[in-house]
């Protein structure tokens, strides 16, 4: 059901890039693979990754890049150096404390992305966090708006 209803909000399309940050072992992005130009999992624990790149090759998905590291260090260099004509979209999974305000900035400042589910365990970081990706600022022209919101358990 919680998947499910992910993919039904995260859209995959054919010509979007779909960033899985916090990924695990890239269930989500697996899941939403078929649809998308291309799957970029993010994940801190080195053997989650291992995982998911085990369940894609076992899967025959292609379509897909894994990386290694906290995603405050690895987003920003990501969407830095990604091709700025590239449409993305952004499903995050992050563990209690919510995300990094790195990653909450890095998110916000990329034009391309179009589109952020929020998969959250812990409603209390859920509500900071999108109010950080929500609240109009200077520097940005459209702040995200939350469209929906529904409690799985």
């Amino acid at each position: 059901l919680l998947y499910g209803r992910a993919l039904e909000w995260l859209q995959p399309k054919e010509e979007v890039a779909v960033l899985d940050v916090c990924c695990g072992v890239g269930t989500i992005g697996l899941c939403a693979s078929q649809k998308c130009r291309k799957i970029i999992g993010i994940e801190l624990v080195p053997e989650a990754v291992e995982s998911a790149k085990a369940n894609a090759a076992l899967n025959k998905i292609h379509n897909t890049e894994w990386m290694v590291g906290k995603a405050e260090d690895v987003l920003p260099k990501l969407l830095e150096e990604m091709d700025p004509s590239l449409q993305v979209s952004a499903v995050v999974d992050p563990p209690r404390p919510g995300l990094h305000h790195v990653v909450l900035r890095a998110l916000r400042s990329c034009s391309q992305l179009s589109r952020i589910v929020y998969v959250s365990c812990n409603p209390d970081s859920l509500v900071e966090d999108v109010v950080k990706l929500t609240m109009p600022s200077e520097n940005d022209e459209d702040p995200f708006v939350p469209v929906r919101a529904v409690a799985v358990d």
